[in-house]
């Protein structure tokens, strides 16, 4: 697979990952629980992302802090570092996960005026951890948004 189909693949997923969980927002801790819960019933998860991607689960932490798992399919994590490096990996889902949440919508408004952590575990085919892609506030706002 070259470079191109993995990033790609990066962007849809990143895309999903914002996207449909905030939709009906108005966040407070006490709410993440709930919208984590939803989001899975509403993707009926685990759910085939795209050819290489399936989101397996997504669940919340305490702390508004909202987590993501998903397995690449087919692919080890030897695999994965053929295809791109770890480092460019979690770089290109950081980058796109920050554009999405700086986005001038209502969800990403929802996202940082809340300060919800989000974070994207991605394991391999055998289920080991591959990478784990973490933003938060700190990360999020660096356009001194006033919440």
């Amino acid at each position: 697979m070259k470079k191109t189909n993995v990033l790609k693949t990066l962007v849809a997923v990143a895309t999903i990952f914002v996207g449909f969980t905030f939709s009906q927002c108005g966040i407070s801790e006490k709410d993440v629980q709930k919208i984590a819960k939803e989001a899975n019933d509403y993707m009926g998860c685990p759910v085939k992302v795209d050819f290489m991607t399936m989101l397996d689960s997504i669940h919340a932490l305490p702390g508004k802090e909202i987590h993501y798992h998903y397995t690449l399919l087919g692919y080890s994590a030897e695999d994965m570092d053929d295809l791109i490096s770890k480092n460019e990996f979690e770089k290109n889902i950081r980058t796109v996960l920050l554009t999405l949440v700086n986005a001038n919508t209502k969800e990403s408004e929802d996202i940082r005026r809340s300060k919800i952590i989000l974070v994207a575990d991605y394991y391999d085919e055998y289920g080991e951890h591959y990478s784990s892609v973490r933003i938060g506030p700190k990360e999020y706002d660096i356009n001194n948004h006033n919440y």
